[in-house]
């Protein structure tokens, strides 16, 4: 089946056909990853999904779980060389302060400062701020079942503020907050 997806706007995607895996959450661990990663490969050979979906906070690994968060990084550009738009990763509250620059702590521990250089000691560090930057934060399906890392805001129950934030630009934001 040829893929039905419409980047409706920039941060609103649609699918408009086909059957979708949903992951979220993953922090940083590879093996979990790696086991829906290759699951999805064998449903879709089989034809049982078309689609990847992963809903946000695919980094920051807590001990005891080692942080493989750039390793699932550049793991997920080669499914997407691979798979193409089958490979759909919306945007979660650990992926943005790598696309602002800002700080995300718990308690004592902070996400950032380690993914931050883990990614400056790699090859890789403009692919996946690439990325992260131009990751949906909304997918929505023919059947009208919405889908986002987090519930949505009171803000968006006006249709004007809806339509900001599925067109977001956090380029624009960065440009206006300097």
């Amino acid at each position: 089946m040829p893929l039905a997806l419409n980047k409706t706007y920039p941060r609103l995607w649609s699918l408009d056909a086909g059957s979708a895996m949903l992951v979220t959450d993953l922090h940083g661990d590879w093996d979990a990853y790696q086991r829906y990663r290759d699951r999805f490969a064998e449903l879709q050979a089989k034809g049982q999904a078309d689609y990847l979906v992963i809903t946000g906070d695919l980094i920051h690994a807590d001990p005891p779980i080692q942080d493989r968060s750039l390793l699932i990084m550049q793991d997920i550009l080669k499914l997407r060389a691979i798979y193409g738009e089958a490979i759909i990763y919306l945007c979660g509250n650990h992926e943005l302060p790598h696309i602002y620059g800002f700080g995300l702590s718990r308690g004592k521990r902070e996400y950032t400062p380690p993914f931050e250089a883990a990614m400056s000691h790699s090859a890789h560090r403009s692919e996946v701020l690439e990325l992260l930057s131009g990751l949906p934060l909304y997918l929505r399906t023919a059947a009208g079942v919405s889908v986002a890392h987090a519930g949505a805001a009171d803000v968006m129950a006006a249709a004007n503020n809806a339509l900001k934030v599925f067109t977001w630009d956090h380029q624009r934001a960065l440009a206006e907050a300097d």
